[in-house]
């Protein structure tokens, strides 16, 4: 149904109020003209429309409307919509950012976040297939350059749902995700039953400290050890052989700073040491000037929405003590 919507206000160039204006009155005409009269219009729009908002099935109709309105939230939320913009609005290119082999960074204040959650997800989505079809359209069917996404505190911050898709089948795409979590249980959450096809599809997993949901399966990798023991009793001394585990969990429980262990497919775990970006000079300076640019971005974007919601509310203020000649309020 929301497809439907979707796809009758891109065909008539409608704005999302508009959409929202559809959702409060569902018998508005508007939207099966347009799929009725459009040449480009998918019949199976209009089809969805007639049988999900059917009068003869009130309680069918009913359920429809509630799921609609929690898909819907998102995008009729001041955040969302500030987000979305009109078709008037700035734009980027995805498919030449991508070609120019430029960077999206997707950030998310935490006191805004779950009410954008749903759209921040439709972005990225839609930023991994704009990267696959740009592979599609080389002649080698793949990238020149890895298209690398980076997600950050995946089970809080800005979503991923097509992740799983990706980190299977976007090798041969070249496009390479990489993901934090907390603890491989925040994988489950975010998730559910494609946790297991997303941990198998990563080549690479380096935990740094105690996983205690992963531990014992890194344990069991690394595998088992000979120890020759050495021992003496007042007639005679002898040696013996006993087998212990090579990473034992309290091994990984002693892990420091920088410690971390590396799982790479086909071979066993090991222990790695990964120095602060900050031990290098040359790199701290460049990370450390990038992060300053985008937190300029930021804070210039923030200031811009407050002063927008301030003027909003100020508006509001003003209308509020106006009436009309009646006696009605305006």
């Amino acid at each position: 149904m929301l497809s439907a919507w979707l796809h009758a206000a891109a065909l008539d160039h409608r704005e999302i109020a508009d959409l929202i204006n559809w959702l409060e009155n569902t018998d508005d005409p508007v939207p099966r003209r347009i799929l009725a009269t459009h040449p480009a219009a998918d019949k199976a729009a209009s089809l969805a429309i007639v049988t999900h908002l059917d009068k003869a099935a009130e309680r069918t109709t009913s359920g429809v409307k509630r799921y609609l309105v929690l898909a819907v939230s998102s995008l009729a939320s001041r955040d969302g919509r500030a987000l979305i913009g009109n078709r008037h609005s700035d734009r980027i290119n995805l498919v030449e950012h991508i070609q120019q082999s430029g960077t999206i960074y997707v950030l998310a204040d935490e006191t805004q976040i779950d009410s954008c959650r749903p759209l921040l997800g439709l972005f990225i989505d839609e930023v991994y297939a704009a990267a696959q079809a740009v592979a599609l359209r080389s002649g080698r069917k793949r990238l020149d350059v890895p298209f690398v996404g980076i997600h950050d505190e995946l089970r809080y911050g800005p979503p991923v749902p097509r992740l799983p898709y990706v980190a299977n089948t976007g090798r041969k795409f070249n496009l390479l995700p990489i993901y934090a979590v907390q603890g491989s249980g925040q994988e489950v959450e975010a998730y559910g039953d494609e946790a297991t096809a997303l941990r198998a599809a990563a080549g690479v997993t380096i935990i740094g400290g105690l996983d205690i949901d992963s531990a014992p399966e890194l344990s069991d990798r690394a595998g088992l050890v000979p120890v020759v023991t050495a021992s003496r009793s007042t007639a005679d001394a002898g040696e013996s052989i006993q087998v212990q585990n090579v990473l034992t969990t309290a091994d990984q429980q002693r892990l420091k700073d920088g410690e971390s262990v590396v799982s790479v497919r086909g071979l066993s775990p090991f222990l790695a040491r990964t120095d602060s970006y900050r031990a290098k000079r040359r790199r701290r300076r460049r990370i450390d000037a990038e992060a300053a640019q985008v937190q300029r971005r930021v804070d210039r974007e923030n200031r811009r929405t407050t002063a927008w919601h301030t003027a909003a509310t100020a508006a509001g203020d003003a209308l509020s003590g106006f009436s009309d000649p009646t006696g009605g309020d305006q």
